[in-house]
């Protein structure tokens, strides 16, 4: 639901008690006397009154709350004066801004939310992944500015009418996938937050500055050392690299792009290497790789078996002997044994239940 503290947060109370405003939040967009916004997994509430009463409100038509956020997804609200803007995760449409068969609608009000129309242009804004990565933002110093987030930014000077992609996924990557977060400073200065860290526009978002560089920051969903004191890491939507042990400058160099996961290096030869990738669904063929030349190229080793068959955790779970590089053990739905690096699987038992459990975290005992 929605907090309320009227003294700089030392104290809270809960605001939205009963209902379908009283269920998980997304966002929340605050007007002007007393006027809240509440966007929820049901949907869009409203309170006149600084969140004492709320009222549902319906966006896209419909009765109540209906259809205003397709599957609960993640959902936003952006607020400027009598103006408002909702996103939910509608699709999925055509639209040659963003590409076909992308999800995310925007509907704007301009009279507090009383009457609503579709923002048509924006469309599939937030791509594939509207679970994950969405918003809109009206800029408060220059009101016609709108910014939408997804996979990629995009951005409107006349309100959200007309709509244009700065940094499509994979064209040159000016920009780094999955948008959060934004900022204003000027009519003109924007900065914005997602998984590649922060960046920061000075004219209205032609052109991004990646302020990275000396920012030093990234989330480890695995991490290993081998006796060289080498590292391997992997990185959530930022890949997976290593740290040499004997070089000078202590940088990580990425081997693979995209999400990196659990990984193992060998401790007596940092050359030796397995990493993972993330599953969204069943295991692919590219779920698991290895390396022997640190990285510089590697193999797919998935167990045949289990492609195509066995779902897995986001992140699937990697075991690898201390004693013997040739041992690993992988995780899905079921857990598989090689003795050989992976050229060849064993599955152990039969885990697979109709629920759909996937596994966590394997470890073998030393006695094994």
């Amino acid at each position: 639901g929605v907090w309320k503290s009227v003294n700089s947060g030392q104290n809270w109370t809960r605001v939205t008690t009963a209902g379908n405003c009283y269920s998980s939040t997304y966002d929340v967009g605050i007007g002007t006397a007393g006027t809240i916004f509440a966007s929820n997994r049901n949907g869009l509430c409203k309170s006149t009154d600084g969140g004492t009463t709320w009222d549902e409100l319906s966006p896209s038509g419909g009765a109540g709350q209906a259809n205003n956020n397709p599957n609960n997804n993640k959902n936003s609200v952006t607020v400027f004066g009598s103006t408002v803007i909702y996103t939910n995760s509608k699709g999925p449409y055509n639209n040659p801004v963003f590409g076909d068969g992308k999800n995310g609608t925007a509907y704007k009000s301009t009279d507090g939310g009383a009457t609503w129309f579709e923002l048509t242009s924006a469309q599939g804004f937030c791509g594939g992944q509207c679970f994950y990565d969405q918003y809109a933002a009206i800029n408060p110093l220059a009101p016609e500015q709108v910014y939408f987030g997804g996979v990629d930014i995009a951005s409107s000077s006349k309100g959200g009418l007309e709509v244009r992609d700065f940094a499509p996924f994979g064209a040159g990557m000016i920009i780094h996938s999955d948008q959060h977060s934004y900022g204003f400073a000027s009519a003109a200065t924007t900065y914005i937050g997602n998984d590649g860290g922060i960046y920061k526009s000075v004219d209205a978002g032609l052109n991004w500055l990646n302020l990275n560089k000396n920012l030093t920051g990234g989330l480890f969903m695995g991490i290993s050392r081998s006796g060289d004191g080498t590292l391997m890491g992997g990185w959530q939507d930022n890949g997976s690299g290593r740290i040499l042990g004997n070089a000078a400058d202590k940088a990580w160099h990425v081997v693979y792009g995209g999400d990196g996961g659990y990984n193992k290096i060998d401790p007596g030869d940092s050359q030796k290497m397995y990493y993972t990738y993330i599953i969204s669904g069943n295991v692919t063929d590219s779920a698991v790789f290895r390396s022997g030349n640190g990285g510089m190229n590697a193999t797919n080793i998935a167990p045949p078996a289990a492609v195509g068959v066995e779902t897995s955790m986001f992140y699937p779970t990697l075991f690898m002997d201390a004693e013997t590089y040739q041992k690993v053990i992988l995780g899905f739905q079921n857990v598989w044994r090689s003795a050989d690096s992976g050229s060849n699987w064993t599955r152990i038992g039969d885990l697979r239940t109709a629920d759909g459990n996937n596994i966590l975290a394997v470890h073998e005992a030393p006695s094994s």
